[in-house]
């Protein structure tokens, strides 16, 4: 949920400053790094 909150303030951030674009959902395999997994959510193209 707290990715969600986060994207849609930085979509209403970006509006603010003209920007009108859209976040995409990705369907991506977790990404190790370290002792951590990590899963991308989405991307917001500029």
């Amino acid at each position: 949920m707290d990715a969600g909150i986060i994207m849609y303030y930085f979509k209403a951030l970006g509006e603010v400053i003209g920007l009108k674009n859209e976040w995409s959902l990705l369907n991506e395999t977790n990404i190790e790094y370290g002792d951590s997994e990590y899963k991308p959510v989405g991307e917001f193209r500029l």
